[in-house]
């Protein structure tokens, strides 16, 4: 109900603006266009995202294990001299 009322205001007023490439149009047309670009693309790079922090949990869980193991090493190194 909110969002038809704001569409049929946006509509009412048709103020002009200028957005991305220079197109002249009312809000609700600007919001559409913004929608259609935009939300994909911010998707898109959210995923990317989300996947690149799982690689580096897994580096950092890889990491931590590689210095244990080191660690270890280092000790049997010192108690076998």
């Amino acid at each position: 109900m909110f969002a038809k009322s704001y569409i049929e205001e946006l509509q009412k007023e048709n103020k002009k603006l200028m957005f991305d490439k220079g197109v002249v149009c009312s809000e609700l047309d600007e919001l559409k266009y913004l929608i259609k670009t935009k939300l994909p693309e911010y998707y898109k790079l959210l995923k990317y995202k989300n996947k690149a922090d799982k690689y580096k949990e897994k580096y950092d869980k890889m990491k931590r294990k590689y210095n244990s193991l080191n660690d270890e090493f280092i000790n049997l190194k010192i108690k076998n001299s």
